[in-house]
C-alpha cells in the first residue's frame, strides 16, 4: 500500500494538471513555439552553411522560450489561485501538509512542462529528420547525437527550475511581481559570464565585487544552454554532463523546501 502523501501529492497533481492544460494561455504558448519553428525551417532553408544545425539551433531556443514562459507564467499563479478561490481550504482541511500540498502543485506544473517539452521535442526531431533526408543527409548522425539529447534533457531542467523558482516567489508576492522576479533573474542568469567579465574589466571595487556577487548568488541558467555545442556536435563530458544535471536538482529542491517553509508560515 503507498503512503498517505503520496497519494495526496499524486491526485493533487492530477487536479492541477487538468487545470493548467485547460487554460488557453498555454495553448497560445504552444502556437507561439510552433511559429518559432516554422521560422527555423525557412531560416534552414534559406542559407547552405549547416542549414540542419540551423534548424536544430532555432528550434531549441524555441523550446526553451515556450518551457520558460509555461513555468513562469502557470507558476505565478499555482498557490494564487487556491487561495483566490478558496479551494486550498477545502484541501488543507483534510490530513494534509501545506509542504505535500505544494509538492503536489508543483508535481502537476512539472506533468505540463514535461508534456509541452516531449511534444515540442518530439515535433523538432521529426523536421530534423525530414529535412535532412530531403537534403540527402545522414538522418541517424543528425538525431541520434548525445549532445542533442542532453541539450533537451538540460532545457527541460531549466523549465522545472523556473517552476520552482517562481512558485517559491507566488507564496510571498503577487503574481505580477512573480512574474517579473523571475523573468529578470532568468535574463540575468544568462549572462553570468558576461557578469564576471565586466567586473573583471572594471577592476577591484566595489561594482565589480557587486557583480561578482550576483553571478555567484543567482542561479546560473547559462550552464543548461547547449549554446554552440549543438551546432559543432562537440559533446559533453560525464563529469560536466552529471554537474550540470545535479547543480539543477539541488536548486530545484533548494526552492521547494524553501517554498514549504515560506508556506507554513503563511496565513491562508
Amino acid at each position: 500500500m503507498k503512503p498517505h502523501w503520496i497519494n495526496v501529492v499524486r491526485a493533487t497533481g492530477l487536479v492541477t494538471f487538468r487545470e493548467i492544460l485547460r487554460d488557453k494561455l498555454l495553448y497560445n504558448i504552444v502556437l507561439f513555439a510552433i511559429l518559432v519553428f516554422g521560422a527555423a525551417l525557412l531560416a534552414a532553408q534559406l542559407t547552405h552553411i549547416q542549414p540542419e544545425r540551423l534548424l536544430i539551433d532555432l528550434g531549441l531556443s524555441g523550446i526553451a522560450i515556450s518551457g520558460g514562459m509555461i513555468a513562469i507564467l502557470a507558476g505565478s499563479g499555482l498557490l494564487h489561485r487556491e487561495v483566490e478561490r478558496r479551494t486550498i481550504h477545502l484541501a488543507l482541511s483534510r490530513p494534509v501538509s501545506r509542504p505535500i500540498f505544494l509538492l503536489g502543485k508543483f508535481t502537476g506544473l512539472s506533468g505540463i512542462i514535461a508534456l509541452n517539452w516531449l511534444l515540442l521535442s518530439a515535433a523538432l526531431l521529426a523536421m530534423t529528420a525530414i529535412f535532412a533526408a530531403a537534403s540527402g543527409m545522414n538522418i541517424g548522425t543528425v538525431i541520434f547525437s548525445p549532445t542533442l539529447f542532453l541539450a533537451l534533457i538540460f532545457l527541460l531542467m531549466q523549465s522545472l527550475l523556473l517552476g520552482s523558482m517562481t512558485v517559491f516567489f507566488s507564496t510571498f508576492s503577487t503574481p505580477s511581481l512573480s512574474v517579473i522576479f523571475s523573468f529578470g533573474i532568468y535574463l540575468v542568469g544568462v549572462n553570468t559570464a558576461e557578469l564576471r567579465f565586466a567586473a573583471e574589466k572594471i577592476g577591484p571595487s566595489l561594482p565589480a565585487s557587486l557583480l561578482n556577487g550576483l553571478a555567484l548568488v543567482l542561479p546560473s541558467f547559462e550552464r543548461f544552454a547547449p549554446g554552440t555545442r549543438v551546432t559543432y556536435d562537440l559533446p559533453f563530458g560525464f563529469q560536466e554532463a552529471a554537474g550540470i544535471f545535479i547543480y539543477g536538482l539541488a536548486l530545484i529542491s533548494m526552492f521547494l523546501a524553501a517554498t514549504g517553509l515560506l508556506i507554513r508560515k503563511r496565513e491562508i
